[in-house]
């Protein structure tokens, strides 16, 4: 075989293993109405929102996709505070009274509230939702806190994982769920990420410090966090594929956290640093690298001076929402200004399969000139 074709083989073999590039987006911005803070995003685009009412309640609604807004009622002189939504709407979250530890997990339908089969009675969360509808939380039970399902067979107690209690972050379309298990040692509490699977928990480990927690979980499997390194003073955003657990590292300087992975095995969070004041950056790692969100752009003049600082997550159709910092008008209030980021038509990057034919075709002309 001659030099050429040896040279167009190795070229196409080599543009085949060639990263995924991160495609472009444009951005717009909306207030969230009654200054409240956003706190779940469904794949639908439902944004679930929590707000402090004059008499200093705490309530909450939903944002559709199209911007109409529904209130999630609340009984009579009771606090909620919702966590998830699903594609249908459907809202779960926490009853509380004023000055009391009583905690009881409840699920919106249609905005109407509906209290959820107690596991326990005390200090019960209904923490996410999957789109077929089961629940996932934590509950007290006696000194410890349990992982929680409820699905149309009634309520699960997943245990503690072998800890002293257990955080519950996500649930995927399997009922997976994301997490963490806490130990109580002389030195305080430290968690370890897990991840459940048919009621069985598995630690997935730390990146070489002491602590590491789960913030996500895809249809895959894979779920996404943030672990201290050895030493405890450095936090990296890492990534458990089911098997390997990896680092994904950050910018020189900088921390990084990842709070949402889609099924395509994107992975989006936040770099963050402490220098004078905490900065955060909203950020995207894909193929093994990481962008940071404002290089992504395709109109940032239209929008003045701005930082998006968090990811709240993505939905069906890919657009990314989080949180957003207009600095031209002296600052937004923390989460209660969002942006929608929208693939882009149009790629910065050639399609690699015309490049490759034209690659190709060159090699061959070549061999058939020169053999």
């Amino acid at each position: 075989m001659s030099f050429s074709l040896r040279l167009s083989l190795a070229l196409f073999v080599g543009l085949l293993a060639l990263p995924a590039h991160a495609g472009k987006y444009t951005m717009s911005q909306f207030q969230v109405p009654l200054s409240g803070g956003a706190s779940a995003l469904s794949s639908a685009g439902h944004v679930a929102v929590n707000y402090v009412t004059p008499n200093l309640y705490i309530a909450s609604y939903l944002r559709h996709a199209d911007g109409t807004i529904d209130p999630l009622m609340a009984p009579e002189g009771l606090r909620t505070h919702v966590l998830d939504v699903n594609s249908s709407g459907v809202a779960v979250g926490v009853q509380s009274q004023f000055n009391r530890t009583e905690r009881k997990a409840i699920v919106w339908r249609e905005g109407v509230p509906f209290l959820l089969p107690p596991l326990a009675g005390e200090r019960e969360i209904a923490v996410a939702i999957n789109d077929a509808g089961v629940i996932a939380g934590t509950a007290a039970v006696g000194r410890h806190q349990h992982a929680v399902i409820w699905d149309a067979n009634g309520v699960h107690d997943l245990g503690n994982g072998g800890g002293d209690g257990v955080s519950v972050s996500d649930i995927n379309s399997k009922s997976q769920l994301a997490g963490s298990v806490q130990f109580d040692d002389r030195d305080g509490t430290r968690s370890i990420g897990a991840v459940w699977t048919d009621g069985v928990f598995q630690q997935v480990g730390t990146l070489g410090g002491s602590t590491s927690s789960l913030s996500a979980i895809n249809d895959r499997g894979w779920a996404v966090g943030q672990s201290f390194l050895a030493g405890d003073q450095i936090s990296q955003a890492m990534l458990w594929d089911g098997a390997t657990l990896h680092n994904l590292g950050s910018p020189d300087g900088w921390l990084s956290a990842a709070t949402d992975i889609g099924n395509d095995g994107i992975v989006y969070g936040y770099h963050y640093k402490f220098d004078g004041g905490f900065e955060s950056r909203a950020a995207i790692w894909l193929g093994g690298k990481s962008y940071d969100l404002h290089s992504l752009i395709t109109n940032p003049a239209d929008l003045g001076e701005f930082t998006m600082t968090e990811m709240l997550g993505v939905d069906a159709s890919g657009r990314i929402y989080g949180y957003l910092d207009i600095l031209s008008n002296g600052g937004g209030s923390y989460r209660d200004r969002m942006f929608v980021l929208t693939p882009f038509s149009e790629s910065e990057v050639p399609e690699p399969m015309p490049l490759l034919l034209v690659l190709l075709g060159m090699g061959l002309m070549a061999h058939r000139r020169y053999r």
